[in-house]
């Protein structure tokens, strides 16, 4: 592919505010970071950082999936049912169609020193002793998610704003 076929989708905008957030035992990675997010007032961010152990751990990854329009697709559903190490997680989080929604994906190493890796899933990612998170807010930055019909699924569709 030359420079001239590279597509993309863009926005340029600001870090407005930085916000360090601890979640307490028992609060769900995803959860607690929305509900934080809401809280501030945040409808556009990035999440540069979420370190710290997990309860337990509910994930997916990518995989081949031959009935898929890009022959790759999530697998299904993973949970590993004791205390995990989290070991980074990063991602996005915004408002789209009037939902919060947020993307996080990171590593995590279990009991044995295996890692694992992927996309978490909201509800299933409670924190063991604390989660630690640094959020970036944007602003002159719109963020919504939208079918893409390339893909044949759902991404990431950044804009500027005024």
């Amino acid at each position: 592919m030359s420079v001239s076929e590279v597509k993309y989708d863009g926005a340029s905008g600001q870090i407005r505010r930085i916000f360090v957030i601890r979640l307490r035992t028992g609060v769900d990675m995803i959860e607690g970071l929305e509900k934080a997010l809401d809280d501030y007032g945040v409808k556009n961010a990035a999440v540069l950082l979420i370190i710290g152990s997990l309860r337990r751990a509910h994930f997916m990854y990518v995989v081949d999936r031959p009935d898929l329009k890009l022959k790759a697709g999530y697998s299904e559903p993973i949970t590993i049912e004791h205390p995990v190490e989290l070991l980074g997680a990063r991602g996005v989080s915004c408002i789209s169609e009037g939902k919060r929604v947020s993307h996080i994906h990171g590593s995590i190493c279990d009991q044995d020193g295996k890692i694992y890796g992927g996309h978490f899933i909201k509800g299933g990612n409670p924190a063991l002793y604390t989660l630690e998170i640094v959020v970036a807010e944007l602003s002159g930055i719109e963020m919504s998610y939208e079918y893409d019909e390339e893909i044949d699924f759902v991404a990431l569709l950044p804009r500027t704003s005024s």
